[in-house]
This record gives C-alpha cells, structure tokens and sequence, in this order.
C-alpha cells in the first residue's frame, strides 16, 4: 500500500534470494556474475509420462548447465533447464521447446512456468556480526543440480538455533557452524561442476559411463551428500 515502516531487532536474516538487498546493503561480499545460472521452468498438466523416469540433456545451448523432464504425477510433468550464459536465455528456451522427445508433454495444457536466477558458489562471507545470509542469498546451493533446498533449509535452522542461542546471552556462531557441517559439501558440488565445465556434457557423459558411474550412484550415490549416511545436523 506504498507505506513505510520501520522496524528494530538485534537480529537480521537474509532470505532474500540470489539478488539479494540484504547483502548489499550490509556490504558482503559480492559473487562474479558468472557465479549464477538462470533456470526456467514450465509445468504441463493432461500429459502422459512414467511416473519412474526423467530426462536429461545437455546441449551448447544450455551452457554449463542442463534441462529437464521430471514427471509430478501420471500426468503432470515438469520441464526446463539452466544456462550460465545469460545473454542465450533466449536461444537456450527454443533449444528446450524443440526437443522432439518432449513434444507430448509440450502438447499438454501449460499449468504455469517461471524463471530464477540460481547462485552457483557460496559467498564467502555469510555473517556480519549480527546480520546473517541464509540459503540462495548465502549461496547455499548445490552448482551440479541448482538445488538448494536441503541445504538452505539445513542452514536456515542452524541460523534460528544460533539466534536462539544469541539472544539468551550467548555467541552467535552462524557462519562457522553452517560450514562446518555443509561447507565441504558445497565445495564438492562446485568441484563437480568445474569438472563438468571443463570436460564439456559429452565427454563428461563418457566416462561417467566407462567409470560405471551409474552402478555406483544407484549404489552409494546421495544428491546431496554424495554417500548414504544419516544427513547432519
């Protein structure tokens, strides 16, 4: 309603996405603009798609990244992708509309779609004495898939605890106790990624298959912390 308001508090979380004010306005650390991947997504219902499978491709289009058939139900599907070039957003969502093997689900009534812009390394500072960046603003995502709910959810309850444990008198250790338990993990996503970037989607696809790479994954593969173990935290 075009109001202002002010408020006072002896904590501020930034939730505020890739773009985000808060960590401006604090003065962190900004990321490279290359650092993010702008991703696309379109949801089409009265569709038909096995339950079990989804797809993958990886295409010059989708620079540095990939796109996406996942179904939500017998028949609602979801489709899109990512791209680090984001001049190419546009050549990059026509590569997507003329896949053949996804004209099906193309013919199906589009539900909704939307764009985001997705970090693609954590900043490197995510605290500023009682100021703390939580999930994509923090850059608390995985640079293989984009995914950051695990992790941004993960962290975002490490930031309420310590913000509990602040203001019943104690220190508010956010930054260290998030890196702690997923800081070695992000980087082992960012690694993955630069591997991938290096070798290109074909070559990658290669040896992943000449390594067995599927045989291990369906048998240790975790997506977001790689091995099968209790998740931390």
């Amino acid at each position: 309603n075009n109001s202002k308001k002010s408020f006072t508090g002896k904590v501020l979380v930034g939730a505020d996405g890739a773009g985000s004010i808060t960590a401006k306005l604090g003065g962190f650390p900004y990321l490279p603009l290359t650092n993010f991947a702008l991703a696309y997504e379109a949801e089409f219902s009265d569709v038909n798609v096995e339950r079990d499978s989804c797809y993958v491709f990886i295409e010059p289009e989708f620079k540095k990244f990939f796109a996406w058939m996942v179904p939500c139900s017998q028949d609602v599907a979801r489709i899109g992708f990512g791209t680090t070039d984001l001049h190419g957003f546009e050549n990059a969502k026509k590569m997507l509309y003329s896949l053949p093997i996804l004209k099906e689900i193309r013919d199906g009534k589009k539900v909704r779609e939307f764009s985001h812009l997705i970090p693609l390394s954590a900043r490197s500072k995510t605290q500023k004495e009682n100021v703390l960046l939580v999930g994509d603003a923090a850059g608390q995502v995985k640079a293989t898939t984009g995914g950051g709910i695990v992790y941004g959810g993960n962290c975002a309850f490490i930031a309420g605890r310590e913000t509990s444990n602040y203001l019943e008198g104690g220190l508010l250790n956010y930054e260290s106790e998030w890196r702690k338990r997923f800081g070695g993990y992000i980087a082992a996503h960012s690694f993955s990624r630069s591997f991938l970037n290096l070798f290109g989607g074909p070559a990658f696809l290669k040896a992943f298959k000449l390594f067995g790479g599927k045989t291990i994954l369906e048998n240790f593969g975790d997506m977001d912390f790689f091995i099968k173990k209790k998740m931390p935290g």
